[in-house]
């Protein structure tokens, strides 16, 4: 299939693809077959995107009307959308007028003209954006101009089969429909051109999915799982597919910059689809460039100030750059450099203190201001482009010097002259709109995408994969993410975007549309794992109910590998490795009890220096009545209540007689009475502030039973041992309910915060205490459940069936696994963590590294060490 396709194009076919990365890929698809052949060279095949392909057809056709670039369209939008009444004065101008250019194109694309739409009473959003239609389409008449979008139309009419194409055309690996190029392609037929459709062969071989914690342990794994295969197999290409949220690109890069791996270079892991961050973050040298620019504007502030002082591309003089690092420390305090910077420089007296300290760069400064006095108020982009490079030059930019990096100097030619063209369609404007414009081009512009023939290559979602990959990871695959929701366009009406059967304008075309692109991705990739987390935040998360039916996918030996990886970067010397060994338990019971389980599940080396050191921390000291005296209160204030009315019956009684106050506040004036002294006027004041909290609080607990059905308490503050895998383990079980239905109800008081079930579910058992509870009892519990206190209210959160047996919602167990199987698995994962601690684990997982930090940083090491750079690149990007 490779070669026929191969072979077309070398006949001197054109290739047409969806969009730019699918061309990118579809050429680094030949070229990796060519290079896996015995030939030593070829031709470049001619592979367009959709809208570079219209490009080249209007330039045939020989046809009068400028085109215009998609910034350049953008950019007359906004012109329109923030000068007419509907788009006036708008927060979001400029994401309006992004929403309308989509609008317009995906109208053009289905072959409507909006000309010929009209919006109903109840449509004013619909209303605004065919006003700005009409007049987008007289400025583009009037000027003689043309967009992307309407050349399919225009060319219809005007095609002729010589002018046309140089040759045969290809529609490779097509995946998107649009009628209005489909009526395109029928008129090229109907002149002769040859037309062929191809696609790849069905390759799938395996496939599998696979839980994992959260996002994080999916990327870790992945990336181990890659490079696994890159080190076997260094001509492999390998898609990673992970959500585009913000930090994933820095992680992914730190991933690979801390941890060189033999067989996986830097040249061949490719971010194209994940990068979307602006050209000035990842090009520090232009965002040097648009900050000098901001600083000489109106509204530039200390913070612009800030970042110009300590750009290292302002200067060959690293003398002057060490003392501008100094001069803007103590600007900080400086109440007049807080203004905005032309004010201060001129009359706030920052240029005196700029010239103490850096003379030249004051002189700079100056130069500059005094030019932008001297320029024109209004100037053309053309003009203000080349008044921008006169006053870099001048502020000693490096980028316009000999030594500046190639790559940065092609992007800032690419941004200018974008921004020229901007010329004919905004006019001339002030200075500070110049900088706005330019700073927008520089945000749109993106870099070329370049994909490696062999390696690794990472996409945001699986639609955009094509074809060639020898395997394909993908990410976060939950039943939340995908398939995904419907996403109409908000400035068209439902009723236009149902009739015309646009993608994702109904759940059930998205979910048809979400299925054959799951089916698609399979098929075109031999080796295939899908990877959801169980939790997202606070919630559990459950597969996607597209891939509910796939086997489980074996990625064993990769995370063999990643300890692997691991001991190879301490090989290259980028850590120090210390064998340090946990001693095996001797004892056969578990000190600490339950709260040692819960740790090992947390943090195995915690749970050995607080399980078996015996190591605390001490209390952080607290106004008043700290955290843990409190939950010790509000235990012993429940304990002496329900010790005296010890069913649903008695609190409905106790409360009709009108004496449930009266006792609570007996119990709690008691419980005060065993947890505080007394000694002093302010302790006084301090016993009646927890009295009236006590108080709320169980008043709150006792409301809640209320609502329950019947019920009786067995028992309270419960002391029972436990026993898996031939060890002890002690547990304190706070209340223990019998039923209406004669079963048993487990419930532990919570006074925390953060009071969350969903890791009752996880692969690795995070809360294990309610479940070690459940098997202290003969009888097996229906309900295993915390109380959370808090002042707001009581809710309950856990695990019980039937649903009514508790207040609230509960965490639904997964649809093929009933109470007793899960008792079973609990069972299992908790003679797991036991045998882990008696065995001496003392590991430490990466998001655990700050709870170390806090409590026992001195005999863990973690201020020495960076556990898991992955896991700190993610954190500090959110």
């Amino acid at each position: 299939m490779t070669n026929a396709l191969a072979s077309r194009l070398a006949q001197g076919a054109e290739a047409l693809a969806d969009d730019a990365l699918s061309a990118a890929q579809l050429e680094t698809f030949l070229t990796s077959a060519y290079v896996s052949s015995s030939q030593r060279a070829w031709q470049r095949a001619r592979i367009y995107s959709r809208n570079a392909w219209l490009s080249n057809l209007w330039q045939r056709l020989g046809r009068e009307s400028l085109l215009l670039g998609s910034g350049q369209a953008r950019a007359l939008w906004s012109k329109i959308v923030t000068e007419n009444v509907e788009g006036a004065g708008t927060v979001h101008a400029e994401a309006l007028a992004a929403a309308a250019q989509r609008a317009w194109a995906r109208l053009l694309d289905w072959d409507i003209d909006p000309a010929t739409l009209r919006a109903r009473p109840g449509e004013p959003s619909f209303a605004a954006f065919l006003g700005w239609a009409d007049r987008y389409r007289a400025h583009l008449q009037s000027a003689g101009w043309l967009d992307t979008s309407l050349i399919t139309a225009h060319a219809c009419d005007a095609v002729t089969a010589a002018a046309a194409t140089r040759g045969d055309l290809v529609i490779a690996d097509n995946r998107t429909r649009r009628p209005a190029f489909d009526r395109l392609l029928s008129v090229l037929g109907d002149v002769g051109v040859g037309i062929t459709t191809w696609r790849p062969h069905d390759v799938s071989v395996n496939v599998g999915r696979l839980a994992l914690a959260d996002h994080r342990e999916e990327l870790n794994a992945a990336l181990s799982w890659a490079c696994e295969r890159l080190s076997a197999r260094p001509t492999a290409r390998i898609a990673i597919i992970a959500t585009a949220e913000r930090g994933v690109d820095a992680a992914v890069r730190r991933w690979f910059a801390s941890s060189p791996l033999l067989g996986v270079e830097n040249d061949t892991v490719s971010l194209p689809s994940l990068t979307d961050s602006a050209m000035a973050d990842d090009e520090p040298m232009l965002g040097a460039a648009l900050d000098c620019l901001k600083l000489l504007g109106s509204a530039s502030g200390f913070a612009t100030l800030s970042r110009v002082l300590r750009s290292p591309f302002l200067s060959e003089n690293r003398d002057e750059y060490g003392l501008r690092a100094i001069l803007e420390t103590e600007l900080r305090s400086v109440l007049s450099a807080q203004a905005d910077f032309p004010s201060a420089f001129r009359y706030g007296g920052l240029a005196r203190l700029i010239r103490a300290r850096v003379p030249q760069f004051e002189r700079r400064l100056a130069v500059a201001l005094e030019t932008l006095d001297l320029a024109p108020k209004f100037q053309s982009a053309t003009q203000w482009a080349r008044f921008m490079d006169q006053t870099l030059a001048a502020l000693g930019w490096q980028g316009a010097s000999e030594a500046a990096p190639a790559e940065a100097v092609e992007l800032w030619t690419r941004v200018t002259t974008e921004f020229c063209g901007l010329t004919p369609i905004l006019g001339e404007f002030r200075y500070d709109d110049a900088v706005a414009q330019l700073e927008r081009v520089l945000r749109r512009t993106k870099r070329p995408i370049e994909l490696p023939v062999a390696g690794i290559t990472f996409f945001s979602s699986i639609e955009q994969v094509g074809p060639g990959y020898d395997a394909a990871w993908s990410t976060g695959m939950s039943d939340s993410a995908w398939p995904r929701s419907a996403q109409m366009d908000h400035l068209l009406p439902a009723r236009l975007q149902r009739a015309h059967r646009m993608p994702f304008a109904t759940p059930e075309a998205t979910l048809d549309l979400c299925r054959q692109q799951t089916a698609d991705f399979i098929a075109r990739v031999p080796d295939v794992v899908f990877s959801y987390p169980e939790t997202i935040g606070d919630e559990l998360a459950a597969p996607s109910p597209l891939i509910k039916h796939l086997g489980p996918a074996d990625v064993s030996s990769s995370r063999r590998f990643g300890h692997r990886r691991q001991l190879e970067t301490e090989r290259n010397g980028l850590h120090e490795m210390v064998e340090d060994p946990v001693p095996p338990l001797l004892e056969r019971v578990v000190p600490g009890g339950a709260r040692t389980i819960e740790l090992q599940a947390q943090c195995p080396l915690q749970a050995f220096i607080e399980g078996r050191l015996r190591a605390q921390p001490l209390d952080r000291p607290e106004r008043g009545v700290g955290p843990r005296l409190r939950g010790v209160l509000v235990h012993r204030a429940l304990e002496l209540l329900y010790g005296k009315i010890a069913s649903r019956v008695a609190l409905a009684t106790a409360q009709e007689r009108s004496v449930l106050t009266e006792q609570i506040a007996e119990s709690v004036d008691r419980a005060l009475t065993d947890g505080l002294r007394v000694a002093s006027r302010a302790q006084r004041t301090l016993r009646d502030m927890e009295r009236r909290r006590l108080q709320s609080l169980v008043a709150a607990m006792v409301e809640r039973d209320l609502e329950r059905d019947d019920f009786l308490i067995d028992a309270l503050e419960l002391r029972e041992e436990a026993e898996i895998g031939g060890v002890g383990i002690r547990c304190r079980i706070d209340r223990v309910d019998r039923l209406a239905n004669g079963r048993l109800a487990v419930i532990d008081y919570k006074t925390g915060r953060n009071v969350s079930a969903n890791g009752l579910l996880t692969a690795r058992l995070k809360a294990p205490q309610l479940p070690l509870y459940s098997l202290v009892f003969a009888e097996p519990p229906i309900a295993l459940a915390y109380a959370s206190l808090q002042p707001r209210g009581v809710t309950f959160r856990g695990i019980w069936e039937p649903s009514d047996v508790l207040p609230g919602r509960p965490v639904k167990l997964p649809p093929d696994r009933d109470w007793d199987e899960q008792r079973e698995l609990w069972h299992d994962q908790l003679a797991g963590l036991v045998a882990e601690f008696v065995a001496g684990d003392g590991r430490v997982f990466p998001d655990s590294v700050a709870s170390l930090r806090d409590r026992h940083a001195a005999l863990s090491r973690v201020l020495a060490t960076d556990a898991d750079p992955l896991g700190s690149a993610l954190e500090g990007g959110v």
